[in-house]
């Protein structure tokens, strides 16, 4: 460590036991990087948690972090990630709203979800489970299968609101939630969408 009118400046030396292979090469990399402004200081060690400005720990900014490695920001519109948002602010139980939230990602084992993954083999059918005929999307087997179809209408039909079928479930649930502008209907309109979804996952697995 080197210092001049007050100004640290550390260089880092590192050794190693035997030669390192190129993964490893590159973990040093980014371990460098990460050391890189690093300033010395005579008060004692506390952990800091970098991705919140005020350096404490916030469950917000991890879920921020995950979101991003696993969707890729890009990749999320503004829309998206307001429904993304809002998908949390439910009444529903966690293991429900996780459902829905992956739902959202398009991430739930559906047949063409599994073939994608190399789980289903190239043989095998990737048609609804429900009603054949239709590849099994997360699109499909929640807005535009029959049984699905009927299960919305009917609900709709016994709140008394207007269903038009979507394109996606994106706009199922920002149309769903937008049906009414009181606050805590709202938040009851989001518990039953949360309910129906899980509902459909549960009939299409028995």
């Amino acid at each position: 460590m080197r210092s001049g009118r007050n100004i640290l400046v550390t260089i880092w030396n590192l050794t190693w036991r035997r030669p390192l292979f190129v993964q490893e090469n590159e973990l040093v990399t980014a371990l460098l990087e990460d050391l890189d402004g690093f300033r010395g200081s005579l008060k004692d060690d506390a952990w800091l948690w970098k991705l919140d400005v005020n350096g404490g720990f916030m469950v917000k900014s991890m879920y921020k972090k995950l979101e991003r490695m696993s969707v890729g920001e890009s990749l999320v519109s503004a829309a998206d990630r307001r429904v993304f948002t809002h998908i949390w602010r439910s009444l529903a139980s966690s293991k429900v709203i996780a459902f829905s939230w992956k739902l959202l990602h398009i991430r739930i084992p559906t047949r063409v979800n599994l073939r994608h993954r190399n789980v289903l083999k190239l043989e095998m059918s990737v048609s609804c489970v429900l009603f054949e005929g239709n590849p099994e999307t997360s699109n499909h087997l929640f807005i535009h299968c029959v049984f699905a179809r009927d299960e919305w209408r009917d609900m709709c039909r016994w709140m008394e609101v207007v269903f038009e079928s979507p394109h996606n479930v994106f706009v199922l649930w920002e149309s769903w939630k937008e049906v009414v502008v009181n606050k805590q209907i709202r938040k009851g309109f989001r518990l039953i969408w949360h309910a129906v979804v899980w509902s459909l996952w549960r009939v299409h697995n028995d």
